[in-house]
Formats: structure tokens, C-alpha cells, sequence
């Protein structure tokens, strides 16, 4: 089941979506699906690579924020 979603961008990311769908010949919301869940896929492996770290070592790791 989808469901809709509402968010405000700013202008240079409104600017860069519209330069990566023109240049893979897709719509703006084809853009952003698949951008955010590139972008989830990679906060699970950071995240769950964090607690496998904490779960072996016993301390919290390091992980960059972007």
C-alpha cells in the first residue's frame, strides 16, 4: 500500500532533483523514491553495523553523520 508524503525542499535540492531527473529521463517522484531508499538501505547497514560493534565490543562506536 503507498501513501503520500508532503515535505518542503530547499531550492539548490529542488534544483539538483530536477538535473538527476532530467538526466535519467525519470519524473521527480521516481527520483525521490529511489533516492530515499538508497539512502535507507544505507542508515540500516550504518545502524546495524553500529550494534553489532556495540554488541561485541561493549562501547559505542564512531559513526559519521553526513
Amino acid at each position: 500500500m503507498e501513501s503520500v508524503i508532503t515535505t518542503r525542499l530547499p531550492k539548490n535540492l529542488e534544483k539538483d532533483l530536477i538535473i538527476v531527473a532530467k538526466s535519467e529521463d525519470l519524473d521527480k517522484s521516481t527520483v525521490i523514491r529511489r533516492l530515499l531508499a538508497r539512502a535507507i538501505s544505507e542508515w540500516k547497514k550504518d545502524y546495524f553495523t553500529a550494534q553489532i560493534c556495540l554488541d561485541l565490543s561493549g562501547t559505542v562506536p564512531s559513526v559519521a553523520v553526513a
